[in-house]
């Protein structure tokens, strides 16, 4: 098992599917969730994610957590 660990960016513009990722980042990434391995972000990341930049719109709590939550937790 090969655990990731997202900061806000990272899963935000991967949930976006923006192309902001390096291809280190995003092979990691594609490689956790394509395994069933865990991808953790932290609870401040969520928050961070769901706060309103620059006037610009951002998804729900709701929306986001659903996202993040919907990828399949690891078998032990």
């Amino acid at each position: 098992m090969v655990a990731v660990v997202a900061d806000t960016h990272t899963i935000v513009w991967y949930l976006r599917e923006l192309p902001r990722l390096s291809e280190a980042a995003l092979a990691a990434l594609d490689g956790a969730t394509a395994g069933g391995d865990p991808i953790y972000v932290s609870s401040i990341s969520v928050a961070n994610a769901t706060a309103p930049h620059n006037g610009a719109s951002s998804p729900s709590a709701a929306e986001t957590i659903s996202k993040i939550t919907s990828y399949p937790l690891p078998s032990q």
